[in-house]
């Protein structure tokens, strides 16, 4: 081979390494021409640019959610944010609109569906070989949260206050007003009783978690859409209650049937009034047992007067103003003619029994036992007595024409041979008699 003809080779050779060196740089110009051109690249330049105010800006002034009276729209987007973007991976996709003239995106956020991204191209963003660049034109929020809006139901006591995320619900969200418990006993279950119940409360068209808030109950179920809840201490609650006969009872609104109560203990001062009266003043006691929560007990004496318990629940009978206004006089006047008589103060004890004997109830054995002792006040004579206190109090009424009173007496009483101190509270039964009320019987305290 000779030498001309490899220096003609080699020269060719150089030749083809310059157009092969060109023709590769203009390629790869053209490769990074293409590449800035391509709106995939637009895309990401894009996404590489945003952040949690600039999806927000973005979602909060393009979006118009119909949200509840009980979220705002920031709580809205914030949660919007929290749940899709922040710490999200996007990607995204040609849209079905997709054109290489306008080109559109639709972009996802851990595969949801949330916006439609335009690109238009620049032209002012020449990056040679005729092409551009191009520039994110619109971007077209999809309500992705529509749709995915929760419905939230609570069911509490009647008597609580319920409130969600802050607001109290009324009553155009009660869906069963009346949630009755199965644990009732028979007398809860009574027509007419005031038993407890629930109301349920549904409201649709939540997108965050609920803040429920429900006063005074005791929470039974919860699992984010679903709040159960009873009343508070709910358990076995009993009735055990002591009440003057003719009372009217009311158990929970009910009224208490009489064949309920047992016949307890008379009343002071009338163990010895059986020949006179049919119906003795006594107690009577009420036991209940099983209730779910504590009964609203009322108690009326046979005036309708309120009653009021112990700790004991024994409700004790009103005492009378009226009464004591009526009778109060009489008390004290038979006071000093009991004292006069029993003393012998007079040295007339057959006048002194005349006496007192118009304030008794005669039949009694009361009038009876004053009667049969006039004959041994004669024994007693030259008699003084001081008065330390004549007093009546506790006027108290069990029936028409039927009540009570306390008397206190205290006097010391001398004759020539002794000198007496009596001081002792006395309960006085007291019967009306055509229209006069009289004493039938006294016992001591």
């Amino acid at each position: 081979m000779s030498k001309k003809f490899l220096k003609r080779l080699g020269i060719y050779a150089g030749v083809l390494v310059v157009l092969a060196a060109i023709v590769l740089t203009v390629l790869w110009q053209f490769l990074t021409s293409y590449e800035l051109s391509r709106p995939e690249r637009a895309m990401d330049q894009f996404f590489a640019t945003t952040n949690q105010e600039y999806w927000i800006t973005q979602f909060s002034s393009i979006l118009n959610p119909n949200l509840s009276e009980f979220e705002t729209e920031e709580d809205y987007f914030d949660t919007l944010y929290e749940k899709f973007f922040k710490g999200a991976t996007f990607s995204y996709t040609p849209s079905s609109q997709y054109t290489d003239e306008s080109p559109k995106y639709t972009v996802r956020s851990n595969g949801t569906t949330i916006a439609t991204v335009c690109l238009k191209e620049d032209p002012n963003g020449k990056v040679g070989f005729g092409l551009n660049s191009w520039f994110v034109e619109a971007i077209y929020a999809v309500d992705f949260m529509s749709g995915s809006e929760e419905t939230v139901v609570v069911t509490a006591p009647s008597t609580s206050k319920v409130t969600l995320n802050g607001i109290e619900l009324d009553e155009k969200y009660i869906t069963n007003a009346n949630v009755s418990y199965d644990n009732l006993n028979q007398f809860e279950m009574t027509e007419g009783y005031d038993a407890p119940y629930r109301v349920t409360y549904t409201v649709p068209g939540l997108y965050m978690q609920p803040d429920v808030v429900v006063a005074d109950a005791q929470l039974i179920i919860s699992d984010g859409l679903v709040f159960d809840y009873c009343h508070q201490n709910m358990g076995a609650y009993d009735v055990a209650i002591t009440v003057p006969a003719n009372s009217t009872v009311t158990v929970g609104g009910v009224t208490v049937d009489a064949d309920m109560f047992t016949a307890g203990n008379a009343y002071a001062g009338f163990k010895d009034l059986g020949s006179i009266l049919s119906k003795i003043p006594a107690t009577q006691t009420l036991n209940l047992e099983g209730f779910t929560l504590v009964p609203v007990i009322e108690v009326k004496d046979f005036k309708g007067n309120i009653l009021t318990a112990d700790e004991n629940g024994v409700y004790a009978p009103a005492e009378s103003e009226e009464l004591k206004n009526k009778c109060e006089s009489m008390i004290l006047t038979f006071a000093n003619d009991y004292i006069s008589f029993t003393t012998n103060l007079t040295n007339a004890p057959y006048t002194a029994y005349a006496t007192l004997e118009k304030h008794l109830y005669i039949g009694s054995n009361f009038q009876s036992r004053i009667k049969q002792s006039v004959a041994d006040m004669e024994w007693v004579y030259n008699v003084r007595n001081t008065i330390h206190d004549i007093s009546a109090f506790d006027f108290v009424e069990y029936s028409d024409g039927v009540a009570t009173c306390s008397l206190h007496i205290a006097v010391t009483s001398t004759t020539n041979y002794e000198s007496r101190e009596i001081d002792n509270t006395y309960t006085l039964a007291l019967i009306k008699v055509k229209g006069t009320w009289k004493i039938a019987s006294m016992e001591k305290q």
